[in-house]
């Protein structure tokens, strides 16, 4: 009963699926109410299982090209002229397409295969170390913010998306990601050793966790194999 007004867990499946009956549903973050009366609910169908993603789904994690990967996208939309209608009508539309798009030219249910990374265990387990670092250092801000200086909230502001980007070209195995990484990890292990803000303990961690991100992508990276295919 409380799924007629509050988006349930099905409703919010229903909102990330790529199949055609799932397209443009379920815009409620918190109530499904409004779906209900603007004519965009859509309760999920047990006999079809929900394909996740995007029509156009993307092919790579790195963290920044997924933010900026659409407006190449929108670009060609608009190459004819029609600028107005590729930034303002909804995300289906084409020239020669209604406001919305036509959904009946998607697929019934996409056929793609799942994008995963095949690097090693070690790396997973590394990654899975930075990412406990994040958490960390996300919850020292939370706790300690009105106590920070504004350079220091900043840094560690930058040190939680850099890592987020470095960890998406890891999985993606790009060219550049050693470059990245090793750079992100002496800049900050010079940081956290010379902060006074912070405690030995946590500056003793953040940098332990580095160097261990550092050797990892050093001697046991796909960058490894990558750099001697480019020589």
């Amino acid at each position: 009963p409380l799924g007629y007004v509050l988006n349930t867990a099905s409703h919010h499946r229903v909102h990330h699926g790529a199949n055609r009956y799932c397209l443009d549903k379920n815009y409620g973050g918190w109530l499904s109410v409004w779906d209900r009366i603007f004519g965009t609910f859509q309760e999920e169908r047990a006999e079809e299982d929900i394909v996740y993603g995007l029509v156009d789904q993307p092919r790579f994690f790195d963290v920044i090209k997924h933010q900026l990967f659409y407006f190449k996208i929108l670009q060609t939309k608009a190459a004819n002229g029609e600028w107005f209608k590729a930034w303002f009508f909804g995300p289906g539309w084409f020239p020669g397409l209604p406001r919305l798009g036509d959904n009946n030219l998607v697929e019934e249910k996409p056929e793609r295969p799942i994008y995963d990374s095949h690097v090693s265990l070690l790396n997973h387990a590394n990654i899975l170390l930075q990412l406990i670092t994040i958490v960390v250092v996300h919850d020292d801000v939370s706790k300690q913010f009105y106590d920070l200086s504004m350079f220091h909230v900043f840094s560690l502001i930058i040190f939680v998306f850099w890592t987020a980007y470095s960890i998406g070209l890891q999985y993606d195995q790009a060219c550049n990601s050693f470059a990245v990484e090793s750079t992100r990890c002496l800049a900050f292990s010079l940081y956290w050793l010379s902060l006074s803000e912070a405690s030995s303990a946590s500056s003793l961690f953040l940098s332990i966790s580095l160097a261990a991100s550092l050797l990892v992508n050093a001697y046991n990276s796909p960058n490894k194999h990558l750099l001697i295919k480019q020589s």
